[in-house]
């Protein structure tokens, strides 16, 4: 089975924006900018 990179990366995304909005529940500004990462990085897992 061949995995793209783009999915690979993509999920990597997706993991790193959930561990920032995790570690950063106490900034507004820093937990929107990571749903906002992981929407994107959603909309590239699509897109794979």
């Amino acid at each position: 089975m061949k995995v793209s990179s783009l999915f690979l990366v993509s999920s990597v995304g997706v993991g790193l924006s959930v561990l920032t909005l995790c570690l950063q529940y106490k900034h507004l500004l820093s937990a929107l900018l990571s749903l906002e990462a992981m929407t994107l990085s959603l909309l590239s897992v699509m897109h794979a």
